[in-house]
């Protein structure tokens, strides 16, 4: 453990205080050390994703009667008609160990019983604080299902390098469907969970300043 200021003494119920005098009180930060990286699950969920313009309203479908409402990306046939691309934006925590690499991926299940691959595309924009956006690095994952609808299913991307990231950078970007993509087989709607980037973080939390 880690602490703010010259060596803290430690209270009662985890209060510590300056040595120097009681009117300065100060909290101690977790630094997490080991062999093995410490990694935190960055994300975000289906009420964070906003739809595109081209996207035909409402660009959803209905489970058990009503009772679940989720984001859908239509088969090939129907993608004139139906969600086009989703919008989201993630800030990575300050405990972030700056410049290790990144993992997306796309959190999804399929809606119909049918097997087949779903080419999911992502936009992705990245810059640290002071530092300029970029034009969005594209990539494509294959998510496979083998006709279980429904079924909970994450699709991984290798890696992004981290070189010059900083705790606190903002990621723009978007998700869709690529129905263009030849490897796209699925004839079903598949409907995105969650955007997830795995990080490498080194600490709980940061020093307040």
């Amino acid at each position: 453990m880690e602490a703010v200021g010259r060596k803290p003494i430690c209270l009662s119920r985890g209060r510590w205080m300056h040595p120097r005098g009681s009117d300065r009180v100060v909290v101690p930060r977790l630094v997490l050390e080991g062999d093995k990286p410490n990694i935190e699950d960055i994300q975000v969920l289906t009420s964070g994703f906003t739809p595109g313009p081209n996207s035909v309203s409402p660009p959803m479908k209905d489970l058990w009667d009503g009772l679940v409402r989720v984001w859908a990306f239509g088969p090939k046939r129907h993608n004139s008609k139906h969600l086009k691309r989703l919008y989201f934006s993630i800030e990575l925590p300050y405990a972030y160990k700056e410049g290790t690499d990144l993992f997306p991926h796309v959190q999804w299940k399929p809606l119909d019983d049918k097997p087949g691959t779903v080419a999911w595309r992502v936009a992705w924009s990245l810059a640290s604080l002071g530092e300029v956006f970029q034009a969005p690095l594209e990539f494509t994952v294959y998510g496979n299902t083998d006709g279980t609808a429904l079924r909970h299913l994450t699709t991984e991307y290798k890696k992004i390098s981290g070189a010059g990231v900083r705790g606190s950078a903002v990621i723009e970007g978007s998700l869709t469907r690529d129905f263009k993509d030849p490897r796209d087989t699925y004839p079903g709607f598949a409907s995105p969970l969650a955007f997830d980037t795995h990080a490498q973080v080194n600490e709980v939390g940061k020093p307040m300043e």
